[in-house]
Formats: C-alpha cells, sequence, structure tokens
C-alpha cells in the first residue's frame, strides 16, 4: 500500500515538474512549447495517468 502511495506521489511530482511552464502564461509560448519538446511532454503525459492509475 505504501508503495503504491509514493509511486502515485512521484508521479504527480514528474507530471508537474516536465509540464512546461511559461511565465506570464501565453498560450502561444506554451503551445510551441510542448510541441518542440515531445519527449518531455510524453513523460508528463505518462506519469499523468499513472498517477490517476494509482
Amino acid at each position: 500500500m505504501w508503495f503504491l502511495f509514493i509511486v502515485g506521489l512521484l508521479c504527480g511530482y514528474f507530471m508537474i515538474a516536465w509540464t512546461p511552464t511559461v511565465e506570464p502564461f501565453v498560450l502561444e509560448v506554451f503551445l510551441t512549447d510542448i510541441i518542440f519538446d515531445p519527449m518531455k511532454t510524453f513523460f508528463a503525459l505518462v506519469s499523468f495517468f499513472y498517477w490517476f492509475y494509482f
């Protein structure tokens, strides 16, 4: 049970850490960061789905 909690917590952290941050938020810059860095976006999406799974 604790293992699943820790894995879920880590997946949530990685999802937040790997999502591109734009300060101040501009939609065009955010979408450009997502498009031009697909591996980071892919890992963030996988972590997001695992986060809900655990």
